[in-house]
């Protein structure tokens, strides 16, 4: 095994991150808003909100249905359907 006894660099600002940090700090005023009487909401905000509440109602619907038993990890399961339906959700309205 071979070990460098040369000190670890520091790094140094890169000017070519620049132009991509600009980018992303103009592109944060880019957010769709909804306006919900009269307070405006970001549109992710709602996207969420309705993933998490479709992620409870299908799992009401798996546990009537007598098939959440069989789901192993479901730590992992619901919070993935949430993702998926938020994700959808948000493709299918506010896609521009």
């Amino acid at each position: 095994m071979l070990f460098s006894k040369k000190p670890p660099t520091t790094r140094v600002w890169n000017p070519r991150t620049l132009p991509g940090i600009a980018a992303l700090l103009l592109c944060q005023s880019c957010d769709p808003i909804v306006s919900i009487d009269g307070a405006f909401f970001p549109a992710w905000m709602i996207s969420l909100i309705t993933g998490i509440a479709g992620s409870a109602l299908i799992r009401q619907w798996l546990i009537h249905a007598e098939l959440d038993r069989h789901i192993a990890p479901r730590v992992v399961v619901y919070p993935c359907l949430a993702l998926l339906i938020t994700v959808s959700f948000w493709l299918l309205l506010y896609r521009q």
